[in-house]
Parts: structure tokens; sequence; C-alpha cells
């Protein structure tokens, strides 16, 4: 899509939750974004089954997609996409199945790439979800934590005990489980090939960010690993975020 000298630096951004979270969860890096340079919309959108209500479909990767495009569609000009953990995974599909509504994607410790061998240890996790809610997740959550504060801590599990354990599961199985899921590695592969615009991946992990270099991204994208940091980092920093992003869209004249 052609666009004039008054569009550059007004790229929308769409900001997509992960697993067990809702558009509150951007509070804070929204407002960085803007104080950083964002001109155009800053959209943080509730997925749906995301506590915050209002989102209608059915609890799945796909409808989830379906409902992220929708937002995209209803835009004037091409989105930067940026999505954490599961989110990241609803990125990565928008992208390949919809590039022309895609100016930039950014990832956050996404939810893709995982080892095969992990599937049936996803399934006891689905299993313990379905018996037990969404308890079963908090040591799990609080594992991820890393150095964040008590707020984003209290708002991150007054998400997840808010999601009831059928959304739970039913993302999880979605991501991993289901026959057109693409979080095992192999699967992945075949969906980052589509990609066709620029990528920013931020990671908390070695063996994640290596696996992201080897899925091979478009040119102009850049790989971050940032030491000492937990799965929410840009809950941790999200004025470091912030910048890190803006300067990168800036670097491709989509933020002026």
């Amino acid at each position: 899509m052609d666009r004039t000298k008054a569009d550059i630096g007004r790229t929308p951004v769409i900001l997509v939750h992960g697993w067990a979270g809702s558009s509150r969860a951007w509070d804070r890096v929204s407002v960085e974004l803007i104080t950083a340079g964002v001109a155009g919309p800053v959209l943080a959108v509730d997925l749906p089954g995301s506590p915050s209500g209002g989102t209608t479909g059915d609890p799945t990767i796909p409808s989830a997609v379906d409902h992220v495009i929708s937002i995209a569609e209803s835009l004037s000009s091409p989105a930067v996409l940026v999505g954490h953990s599961m989110g990241g995974q609803i990125t990565l599909r928008v992208h390949a199945r919809r590039p022309d509504l895609v100016a930039a994607e950014v990832v956050l410790d996404p939810a893709y790439g995982a080892a095969a061998s992990d599937a049936a240890s996803m399934a006891i996790l689905e299993d313990a979800i379905r018996s037990s809610g969404p308890g079963a997740l908090v040591d799990f959550f609080e594992s991820g934590f890393g150095q964040l504060d008590a707020d984003n801590r209290e708002t991150i599990l007054a998400d997840l005990h808010a999601t009831c354990s059928g959304v739970l599961a039913s993302y999880l199985r979605s991501e991993y489980l289901d026959p057109d899921s693409i979080g095992f590695r192999p699967s992945t592969e075949v969906a980052a090939a589509l990609r066709t615009r620029p990528l920013l991946a931020i990671h908390s992990s070695e063996r994640a960010a290596g696996i992201e270099r080897e899925l091979l991204p478009p040119p102009g994208s850049v790989v971050q690993l940032w030491h000492g940091h937990g799965h929410f980092l840009h809950l941790e920093d999200p004025e470091r975020f912030a910048h890190v992003a803006v300067n990168w869209l800036r670097d491709m004249d989509l933020v002026t």
C-alpha cells in the first residue's frame, strides 16, 4: 500500500495480550509508546474469552486471529502488530495470513517454537486446568514474574483467576495440541516462513532467541535477548521496551 508523507509516523499499533490476559496488561506500555513517539492510534485488544469481556468468538487461536484481523481491516493503513506470549503466536498467524494488513511485527517471548516432545506435558497441563481451574497455573505464572513489581503481579494473577478454566484449556489446546496448531517448532517454521514484514523479537532466554534467529525472519528484522528478565519483560521495563520498539520503527520510517 502506498503511503503519503502525512501517513509516515502515524502507523497504528495493535497490542495483543497473552494467555489469561486482558487489554489492561498494556496500560503502562501504551503510555510509554506514545511518550516515546508513536503518533498513530495505539489499540490494546481483548481476545475472545478475556476476563475483560465484551469480545465475542470462541476462545481459540483461529478465532483470536480473526478478531485481530477484523480490527486491522478497520484501520486506514497497515498496523504494527505487537504480541506477548500467546499474543505473539496470534500476531505471527495474522502476519502470515494477511501481510497486507501488517507494517511490521513485534513479539515478546512468543509462545511458539516449542519442542514437539513437550506435547505430553501440555496434555497433562490441560487436564489439570480442566479439573482444578486457574489455580493450577499460579505457580507456572509466578515462575515467569522475574523483577515484576507488586501491582503488575496482582493484575496478572487477577486476570488469571477471572479467566474460566474452559477458556484457559481451549487456548492451550489451540496453541499446541489441535491439528492446526503452530506452537511446536515444525509447525512454527511453516508459519514463520510466510512472514514478509520486518520483525522485532525480544526474548528472555538464549534458547528461544536462538530459535527465533533460526526461523530466518525477513530483512530488517532484529532479535534481542534481554538477560535477567522474566516472561513479562515488557512489564518489568516498559520504558525500555517502548524506546527499543520506537527506535526500531523509526529506522523503518514507521515512526517520525
